[in-house]
């Protein structure tokens, strides 16, 4: 963690200036929380095949690459929660694994109409592991 500081102090002003649009969501994300909860222990599942299709994902490593953006933005929500000190982590969290699923399924459509559905797979499980290594951090 005292690694990431000098790169979290150079998101603290952009972090500040998402705080007004993520209280914003706080009322939808109370509505989506029943939705992720019951999503939970289908990303669980997906960690035995993301195993599997390891391989895969490396082949799709220049693709994700691309989608870095996407995924560095909901790592900023859960860094401005440890920045800021914010009273209600849980909610920012929240708003993060809200933006994570979104991700998810966007990142899936786009899959499953340009490539093979493996691929779509591939990308989920992805875009879950980063959800997992967040909750970690």
């Amino acid at each position: 963690m005292a690694e990431l500081e000098p790169e979290m102090a150079e998101l603290e002003p952009e972090m500040a200036e998402l705080e007004p649009e993520m209280a914003e969501l706080e009322p939808e994300m109370a509505e989506l929380e029943p939705e992720m909860a019951e999503l939970e222990p289908e990303m669980a599942e997906l960690v035995p095949e993301m195993a599997e299709l390891e391989p895969e994902m490396a082949e799709l490593e220049p693709e994700m690459a691309e989608l870095e953006p996407e995924m560095a933005e909901a790592v900023a929500a859960v860094q401005i929660a440890e920045i800021a000190e914010v009273k209600e982590i849980a909610q920012i969290e929240e708003i993060a694994q809200i933006a994570q699923i979104e991700e998810i399924e966007e990142i899936a459509e786009v899959m499953l109409m340009a490539e093979a559905v493996v691929k779509a797979v591939v990308c989920a499980a992805v875009a879950v592991h980063v959800a997992e290594s967040q909750r970690r951090a």
